[in-house]
């Protein structure tokens, strides 16, 4: 049954709900392409994000979904745009781990590319402040040597960035990777926002195994290494400046842990990253 016919079934329905997040529903059109309504409680500012960011990726050649609505204030809280197939590159990490490596190596490179995009003058500013996480941070591990943080951070340079590229805002289909979600993009750190996608990966227990804690947690450090090697790889940025990045974080997830053991292993975790790599290989 195509779209057509399974909306001229039911009556005049006008739109089929396909999933549902913490910011929007997703819904399917008559016409095969997808509504994204944003929750009332949404900034403004974030739903014209994504409408115009994405648009500005998708016209530098970065593969994500083509975004159809006009950009300004009469487009009201939803994005129209294509309907693209696949499932959230998590969901395939979490339950073929066989297939992991290379895809987050392809994840990185497709980082690398959305960090390419030429700067355009409507990308919001964006701006990481560190200091107070690196106080916590020394509370919170007093043995590690936070000295040369800052020096690494501070030099990082500047450009597109996604803002919360995790593997659950990737879709795979089985032969070519695509970014979502561009509500929270805009001119920024570059390696900042490697980093931010590493922490992601090492603390999200949806992309471990469904096995014991610690070897979900060594798959997931498996995992955010290759990512940051494979990202550095390509654009010849610093990995210690990413890992420096990656470990202020996951401050807040060391922090906020619930769970002795939890708070315990990001930490751990915290500590090594923040070593020169080559030591913390």
């Amino acid at each position: 049954m195509d779209l057509s016919e399974w909306f001229g079934r039911r009556g005049g329905q006008t739109r089929l709900e396909i999933g549902r997040g913490t910011q929007a529903v997703i819904y399917r059109l008559p016409d095969g392409r997808i509504e994204k309504a944003f929750h009332d409680d949404v900034p403004d500012d974030l739903i014209e994000r994504e409408r115009r960011n994405a648009r500005l990726a998708y016209e530098a050649g970065v593969p994500t979904w083509r975004v159809d609505e006009p950009a300004g204030p009469s487009a009201g809280r939803s994005v129209v745009g294509s309907f693209e197939a696949g499932r959230p590159l998590s969901s395939t990490l979490r339950w073929r781990p066989h297939r992991a490596l290379p895809l987050i190596r392809r994840m990185a490179r497709l980082h690398a590319q959305i960090h390419a995009t030429p700067p355009d003058a409507r990308f919001d500013k964006k701006s990481v402040s560190a200091e107070g996480a690196l106080r916590r941070l020394r509370r919170l591990a007093p043995e590690a040597d936070f000295d040369r943080v800052p020096q690494l951070i501070g030099a990082s340079e500047r450009g597109f960035c996604h803002g919360d590229l995790s593997p659950s805002n990737v879709l795979w289909d089985g032969q070519r990777l695509l970014v979502l979600d561009w509500a929270r993009s805009g001119f920024g750190a570059l390696t900042a926002d490697a980093g931010r996608t590493a922490a992601i990966i090492f603390s999200s227990r949806r992309i471990g195994t469904p096995a014991p804690a610690p070897l979900g947690r060594a798959y997931r450090r498996l995992l955010a290494t290759e990512y940051m090697a494979a990202y550095c790889a390509e654009t010849g940025r610093s990995l210690d400046e990413v890992r420096a990045w990656a470990a202020v974080f996951l401050e807040s997830k060391a922090t906020s842990a619930p769970y002795v053991a939890r708070r315990a292993g990001l930490t751990a975790e915290i500590v090594r990253l923040v070593q020169p790599a080559a030591a913390g290989r």
